[in-house]
């Protein structure tokens, strides 16, 4: 090992790990960007049908204040780092706001707003059970409220990931199981699930697509915070990895997911999340871009039960 240090007190293998480290964030960063890349264009399609086009109402600034916060801060992120054009107070003011905004934006605002949906979906998907609920609630409490204390947030964050996920691979696990009188294949009851619970399957894909990265997140950091990796080459590369751009990702694309499945099946938010039930019909597919009418034309339905063999009643409302 080098002995040689700088006026800074830095030594070559301090040079040669942050050389490392900065390396394999900018492949693992410009694989996430590329990923929400293709996401953004994937959807671009419903998106202007659903999103962009009528009159402004609350999932429409939402939906673009998840799209474009998490755009700004990558953006941002990538033209600051390395750039050696920009002037010392310029790079600080860049600096300084991208910090603050994925602060608000991409650390409380948008994880918690998104959380919350799918909790409230998860709670739905569950008929509203009162012993899910309760515990749902506590550990969603006893997650926002610790958040200011870092290694106990990110215990916490853990365990109530764990909880979701479990909450999620079970409840998808029943609603399966009802589908094995109709459909003797699993890409059958997968197939029948899609087509007659759309918005439940809808939220068991997008819940697993958030909640498993978080878990993930999660507990790379406990390993990280306790120093519980191995002590090898490539065990502190991994850890030298920032994450925070992935878990950015991961939000946009959830709920980006999430609102469009709301706006795809013609109802409000309130609606498909609150007083809606976990089983829903088909989606409305609204083809003009007016939301009243979108709205009018799923009131007209909230009144109608429907029977499908396999799931009993289920009421017209989504």
């Amino acid at each position: 090992m080098s002995t040689l240090t700088d006026q800074w007190g830095l030594t070559l293998d301090d040079y040669t790990a942050d050389y490392i480290a900065t390396q394999s964030n900018n492949s693992m960063n410009t694989v996430a960007v590329t990923l929400l890349a293709y996401d953004t264009l994937h959807l671009l399609p419903k998106e202007i049908r659903y999103i962009y086009c009528g009159s402004w109402s609350r999932m429409r600034i939402l939906y673009i204040t998840i799209r474009l916060s998490v755009w700004f801060y990558l953006i941002m992120m990538l033209y600051t780092q390395g750039n050696n054009f920009l002037s010392e107070s310029w790079y600080a003011i860049l600096i300084n706001a991208n910090i603050s905004l994925y602060k608000s934006l991409g650390t409380v605002i948008i994880p918690i707003v998104i959380k919350v949906l799918l909790v409230i979906r998860l709670r739905a998907a569950w008929e509203y059970n009162r012993t899910v609920t309760v515990v749902l609630y506590i550990f969603s409490a006893a997650e926002a409220l610790i958040y200011a204390v870092n290694a106990t947030f990110t215990i916490i964050r853990a365990a109530s990931t764990v909880l979701e996920t479990v909450l999620t691979i079970v409840g998808f696990a029943v609603s399966y199981r009802e589908t094995k009188a109709l459909a003797s294949t699993f890409g059958k009851r997968i197939s029948h699930m899609k087509t007659f619970t759309p918005v439940l399957f809808v939220f068991y894909r997008d819940g697993m697509f958030l909640f498993l990265p978080i878990l993930i997140h999660s507990a790379i950091q406990i390993l990280t915070i306790f120093h519980l990796l191995p002590s090898t080459p490539a065990a502190a590369r991994f850890s030298s990895i920032t994450w925070n751009v992935w878990i950015a990702v991961a939000y946009s694309m959830a709920g980006a997911r999430l609102i469009l499945n709301v706006r795809e099946a013609g109802c409000k938010v309130e609606e498909s999340l609150i007083t809606g039930p976990g089983h829903s019909i088909q989606f409305l597919h609204v083809t003009d871009c007016n939301d009243e009418e979108s709205l009018s034309n799923a009131e007209d339905t909230s009144n109608t039960v429907y029977v499908m063999p396999g799931f009993g009643k289920i009421d017209g409302r989504v």
